[in-house]
């Protein structure tokens, strides 16, 4: 009867409990400090010490869980920063850190500032293993919204992707829509280009930001759990980068060919360059138009984009070059032409390896003679020449 009249106990859930955590704290507290004004026996006020502790530790480990909650809870709203401090970011990483460095304050405040008779909270085995333990969820957590956007293809309707393409051999030009359902959410290549640079932002300003607070806060060391973070957001980088580079640069490397010997053109033609080929204007033009894409998002991507890109097209330069049955005198010439544009064009983004595969590709072309040198040394001057406004788009500086 008794208990139909009060009620069956429930357990209130997290949000709740967190709310109420720190004010219970400090009743408890209070409750303490009359008890040792009373000169009550060590045993007796061991015991609501005792409760104190395991108390502080759970109002710690509660309020890191319901911010764990709300990270995985942020939504992404795809608006790219330009202007203020930080730049080519949208504003998640900066609620991520709004909501560590709250949480990081109140658990100062409330669990881990000490009073009378109560000694440091994270002087304790036990507290100090709960709060690496919270810490490693919470960075944890937001890596896990980072990958979560970085997969989430099916945001689209699957027809608003953007592949680099060939117009030489007929197909689309490389699109900029979005989906007609959600005209608020980027492309799904911009989608990733946009969470790689949430990405590196976070690895290098977030998570030491972060750290900092810790420190300046009086918390223990959290390195560990910074730099495994670090090490995962490493991994994740890597990641959302091959998935980008495999919609840009398969289709763009798979032109070549094609693109190459469109209207059966042969390397053994009797006919001197002039020029060099559309194939090769083709590569330097998608490349600009990647490079585009990417600045649009954020300048810092452009290296780790662009280089992988220039490896897959000088590999597969010398691949196609390699496959060649006979080269004329006139063919070497523009072959070698073609090839020495690629190479003065994507300089900026040339890495060793992309350089090993150009001198690959000239290898395999036949030596010139000095006066035969000389007209493909004209051709690209020429080409410089006419191509001022392309040459400008691919440079640093």
């Amino acid at each position: 009867a008794d208990r139909n009249q009060f009620g069956t106990l429930t357990t209130p859930d997290r949000d709740e409990i967190a709310h109420y955590l720190p004010e219970l704290l400090r009743s408890v507290r209070s409750s303490y400090s009359t008890l040792i004004r009373l000169d009550l026996p060590n045993e007796a006020l061991d015991i609501i010490g005792n409760l104190l502790l395991d108390l502080r530790i759970h109002c710690m480990s509660i309020l890191f869980q319901q911010t764990t909650e709300q990270i995985k809870q942020l939504s992404e709203n795809w608006q790219i920063q330009y202007n203020g401090k930080y730049m080519g970011v949208t504003d998640l990483p900066i609620k991520f850190l709004q909501l560590v460095e709250d949480v990081i304050q109140i658990v100062k405040e409330s669990a881990l500032s000490g009073e009378q008779r109560e000694s440091p909270l994270l002087d304790k085995p036990t507290a100090k293993k709960e709060l690496e333990k919270q810490v490693d969820s919470i960075l944890s957590a937001f890596h896990g919204s980072l990958s979560t956007l970085s997969f989430s293809e099916d945001l689209e309707d699957g027809e608003d992707s953007s592949p680099v393409v060939s117009q030489l051999i007929g197909t689309p030009v490389s699109s900029q829509k979005t989906s007609k359902a959600k005209q608020n959410i980027p492309i799904w290549e911009h989608r990733l280009l946009i969470t790689l640079s949430n990405c590196m932002f976070t690895k290098s300003t977030i998570l030491d930001t972060i750290l900092a607070k810790f420190k300046e806060s009086g918390f223990p060391s959290v390195d560990g759990c910074v730099n495994n973070a670090k090490t995962k957001l490493e991994n994740l980088e890597r990641t959302i980068l091959d998935r980008y580079l495999e919609q840009k640069s398969d289709p763009l490397v798979g032109t070549i060919e094609p693109s190459m010997y469109l209207g059966r053109f042969d390397w053994d033609v009797t006919v001197s360059p002039t020029d060099i080929r559309p194939y090769a204007k083709e590569c330097i033009n998608n490349l600009i138009n990647v490079h585009a894409e990417v600045i649009g998002v954020s300048s810092a991507l452009l290296d780790n984009v662009l280089t992988r890109i220039v490896e897959t097209v000088a590999e597969e330069l010398y691949r196609v070059m390699s496959c060649v049955q006979k080269f004329s005198r006139q063919g070497a010439q523009q072959a070698r032409a073609d090839i020495q544009a690629l190479q003065e064009f994507f300089k900026d983004y040339t890495s060793d390896a992309a350089k090993g595969h150009f001198a690959e590709a000239l290898d395999v072309v036949p030596k010139l003679e000095n006066s035969e040198k000389a007209l493909v040394e004209d051709v690209l001057r020429q080409c410089k020449a006419r191509m001022k406004i392309q040459l400008m788009c691919l440079r640093k500086t």
